[in-house]
């Protein structure tokens, strides 16, 4: 569990830190600030899915004291990915094409 955490960490620290500074320079602010408000709202329930996903399939077994660590590193991960496809896809929707 240890291992898991220390890689899930060194996962979300460049995930958060790259989707919160790797803004690509857009014309389209508004519909860039919309993107990134939708982004999050789908890690945010994306990581709710995870924990309650957890919670239904462990919390009522004989792990049942397993099921909020798995809920945490569950929701990391989740997060994680969200973020790093959103960077992917804001980064390709919003990119400037090259002046003529």
């Amino acid at each position: 569990m240890i291992a898991a955490t220390a890689f899930l960490a060194a996962l979300l620290l460049p995930a958060v830190w790259f989707f919160v500074r790797a803004q690509p320079r857009t014309e389209r602010v508004t519909a860039l600030k919309r993107f990134n408000v939708v982004v999050m709202a789908i890690a945010l329930v994306a990581a709710a899915g995870a924990a309650f996903y957890f919670w239904a399939t462990t919390g009522h077994s004989i792990d049942s004291a397993w099921w909020p660590v798995l809920a945490t590193l569950g929701s990391v991960f989740s997060i994680c990915v969200v973020l790093i496809v959103g960077i992917i896809v804001r980064l390709v929707v919003f990119r400037q094409s090259a002046p003529p």
